[in-house]
């Protein structure tokens, strides 16, 4: 997915769904965040990773760590941190994933 602000054109990044990734990624949000969010319904949550895009597929990594959560029915956003998982979610190598789904 790519993702540009409707204020700033210079503000743009790419991002990929987790689950794409990691078919067993877990995702906790706070009550707090869902509030912020105005989300409900699980179902309404759109969560993405950002990419650093790489000089080649190799050098490409995802933040797992800290995903956008978007509330697809009012588009408001955050990105949350998710402390349970590990540094490595940080800058995790794509490359990595799509080996195994070879």
């Amino acid at each position: 997915v790519y993702l540009h602000s409707l204020s700033d054109k210079k503000v743009s990044f790419v991002a990929i769904e987790p689950y794409f990734l990691f078919k067993n990624y877990k995702l906790e949000i706070s009550a707090e965040d869902c509030q912020i969010l105005g989300l409900t319904d699980s179902h309404d949550a759109l969560v993405l990773g950002i990419v650093q895009v790489g000089k080649n597929v190799k050098g490409t990594t995802v933040n797992l760590m800290a995903p956008l959560i978007i509330n697809t029915q009012n588009m408001k956003a955050i990105q949350c941190l998710q402390p349970q998982l590990n540094c490595d979610m940080l800058r995790y190598k794509i490359s990595d994933s799509l080996i195994k789904l070879v």
